[in-house]
C-alpha cells in the first residue's frame, strides 16, 4: 500500500508542476493522473487546457518509459469540458469520501486549474459511482478526449 501511495504522490506533485504554467497563462487546466491497477502503473495521465491543447502520457510496465501524445481537443469537446469547468463546484469534492481502495483498484486524481486557484478530487474504480455529478461530468468530459488522443497516437 506504501507503494501506491508514494506513486500516487509522485504522480500528482509531477503534475502539478505541469499545469502550473499552463493555468497560469489564463483559462483552466484540467490534469488526471492515475496510479495503481494490477502492475501498479495506473493507465497513464492526461492534461487538458483551454487552448484546447492535450497532452497524453500512456501508462508503461515498471521499468519502461511510456509514450506521450500531443492533441487538440475538437471543438465539441472543448465545448463540452468547458461547460464541465464552468459548472463545477470543487467544494463539494472532498466531501464525497471517495478514497477507499479495493485491491489492484486504479487511483485517480483529478486537478483543476483556474488562475491561481488549484482544486483536487480523489478516487478509485470502486469509488467512481459516490462522485459528485459535477466532477463526474468534468471527469466524463476529459476521458473522452483522452481516450481519442490515445487511440489516434497509438494508430500513427
Amino acid at each position: 500500500m506504501f507503494r501506491r501511495g508514494a506513486a500516487l504522490v509522485l504522480a500528482v506533485a509531477t503534475s502539478a508542476a505541469a499545469m502550473a504554467g499552463e493555468a497560469a497563462t489564463g483559462g483552466w487546466t484540467v490534469g488526471v493522473t492515475t496510479s495503481g491497477g494490477f502492475a501498479g502503473t495506473g493507465r497513464g495521465n492526461v492534461h487538458v487546457h483551454s487552448s484546447a491543447k492535450v497532452k497524453a502520457l500512456r501508462a508503461a510496465p515498471p521499468g519502461r518509459a511510456g509514450g506521450s501524445c500531443d492533441g487538440t481537443l475538437s471543438d465539441a469537446e472543448l465545448q463540452r469540458i468547458a461547460a464541465a469547468v464552468e459548472g463545477s463546484k470543487p467544494a463539494g469534492w472532498a466531501a464525497a469520501k471517495l478514497k477507499g481502495a479495493a485491491p489492484d483498484a486504479f487511483g485517480y486524481v483529478l486537478e483543476l486549474r483556474q488562475g491561481e486557484q488549484s482544486h483536487q478530487a480523489a478516487w478509485y474504480d470502486n469509488t467512481r459511482e459516490r462522485m459528485p455529478a459535477d466532477l463526474a461530468e468534468l471527469y466524463a468530459a476529459v476521458e473522452a478526449a483522452w481516450d481519442r488522443i490515445v487511440k489516434g497516437c497509438s494508430e500513427s
